[in-house]
């Protein structure tokens, strides 16, 4: 190999979402990461549940304005389950940002989980669908480079997997909000295999948007995991006035601010590639 080759396959690879996409997504992750950190610091305060509805509708924007483009070739279900998934997952605290004692009302608490549970339910069946459509393709021999999806076949299933297992963990908290022990057990590996499945995609990630940027991403999911270990270890800690917020709300929070951070370096990235001149189209 020359090193022309060698600089042409070391050389980054252009980022595909736009200034607008992860502006909005990098604001809505540092929201979403102070609401919930400011929930687990006190509970009953408004201000933190409607930046939980703020920052989170911040982030539908963004995946709306970035798989809309999709739709030939990740399919059309994708971009829709997608798009609702992520409008879902900001709205589950809104009954608590309109009403603060609905914080406390087990109805409106197995609301919060249902809808929340449904949101990964739809990003699960969104990954299940593109895997489906790229063993397809692949049968076919569809090698059109609007229909190439670079995500291996396995590490499509892992997350696929991995979203299903956490909604069905959400889901179990519907019928005891408390949090039954393999409720914890699922929502941990869930996001564990979701990890394991990005781990498996680092080479490609990286070339697009930087080692450190993915290193961050894996290790907010890998913070997001561990979270509900000592939940499903100890059930109880769920209602302890130190641990509980903490390990269901403030860790979350953790895991946005870390992502937060990672969208930040993409962006930064992006700017230094095309100040150099890389072709920046959508």
């Amino acid at each position: 190999m020359t090193l022309a080759d060698e600089a042409e396959v070391e050389a980054p690879e252009d980022i595909h979402a736009s200034f607008f996409t992860l502006t909005v997504a990098m604001l809505g992750l540092f929201i979403a990461a102070a609401g919930l950190i400011w929930i687990w610091r006190s509970p009953q305060t408004p201000v933190a549940f409607w930046l939980e509805v703020v920052g989170p509708l911040l982030i539908a924007v963004a995946v709306t304005s970035h798989v809309d483009h999709f739709a030939t070739r990740i399919g059309y279900f994708t971009v829709i389950s997608t798009i609702a998934g992520s409008f879902l997952w900001s709205v589950a605290d809104l009954p608590f940002a309109l009403h603060v004692e609905n914080f406390s009302v087990k109805i409106w608490e197995q609301v919060f989980f249902g809808v929340w549970a449904t949101s990964f339910l739809l990003f699960s069946l969104g990954f299940f669908v593109v895997a489906w459509i790229k063993e397809q393709r692949f049968e076919h021999d569809d090698l059109a480079k609007e229909h190439i999806i670079h995500i291996s076949f396995p590490t499509l299933l892992l997350a696929a997997a991995g979203m299903l297992i956490l909604c069905i963990g959400l889901y179990g908290m519907v019928g005891d909000v408390s949090g039954p022990r393999l409720s914890w057990i699922f929502r941990a590996i869930g996001p564990m295999l979701i990890s394991i499945a990005m781990i498996g995609h680092i080479g490609h990630m990286t070339k697009h948007i930087g080692r450190l940027a993915v290193v961050l991403g894996i290790a907010g999911m890998v913070v997001w995991a561990i979270s509900p270990i000592p939940l499903a270890i100890s059930p109880s800690l769920a209602t302890n006035p130190t641990w509980g917020q903490f390990l269901i709300r403030g860790m979350l929070g953790i895991t946005y601010a870390i992502f937060g951070v990672s969208t930040l370096l993409l962006i930064l990235r992006k700017r230094m590639l095309e100040k150099h001149g890389a072709v920046m189209s959508w």
